[in-house]
């Protein structure tokens, strides 16, 4: 008898490997395009004529060839491709690295220290604590002068008991008071 696998008692699923094939019809598809457009390039690379030139110079003579034309061609589009992955790289490293919160210390030969990260990190600690007693120092400043205005309106609506001569009427309170 078997002994059961280690983890469980039913082997994994690998059905997540598997690919449909719908996948593999678009690999094939994504491969044919790659083909045809890497035999696009080849075509437009190579020369056509070459110019003949009545005196021609050392360089003239070594690209007077369409195969050496053609290969120069191929070497500078082949680097051009791959800086331009290579670029494309770098951004993507550069945009995953800021949405995980790193900071970008070093390029190169370019490296900013961490005393001076950690300096910016405690200025701006301070400001948001700033912000902080600032937010707070307002909302009780607005609270005072919400009291104060319905301290002001009570104070309007007893003045308004004035009659059109600018007499006060007389009211019980004030009687007692007099």
């Amino acid at each position: 008898m078997a002994a059961p696998p280690v983890g469980g008692t039913e082997p994994p699923d690998d059905t997540s490997t598997k690919s449909g094939p719908g996948t593999t019809f678009l690999g094939f598809v994504a491969l044919f395009g790659i083909a045809v457009l890497a035999t696009v390039i080849l075509y437009r690379i190579y020369p056509g004529e070459l110019a003949d030139k009545t005196n021609p110079g050392f360089l003239d003579n070594i690209f007077n060839s369409n195969i050496v034309v053609f290969a120069a061609r191929l070497i500078l589009f082949s680097a051009a491709l791959v800086l331009a992955f290579l670029a494309a790289h770098m951004i993507w490293s550069i945009v995953q690295w800021f949405r995980l919160g790193h900071l970008l210390t070093k390029i190169g030969p370019l490296q900013v220290s961490e005393h001076a990260i950690q300096t910016l990190q405690a200025e701006l600690e301070f400001w948001q604590r700033e912000a902080d007693s600032l937010y707070q120092q307002v909302d009780t400043l607005s609270e005072r002068l919400q009291e104060s205005d319905e301290l002001l309106e009570a104070v309007l609506s007893e003045d308004s008991d004035l009659d059109a001569e600018g007499t006060v009427e007389e009211t019980p309170e004030k009687e007692e008071k007099q």
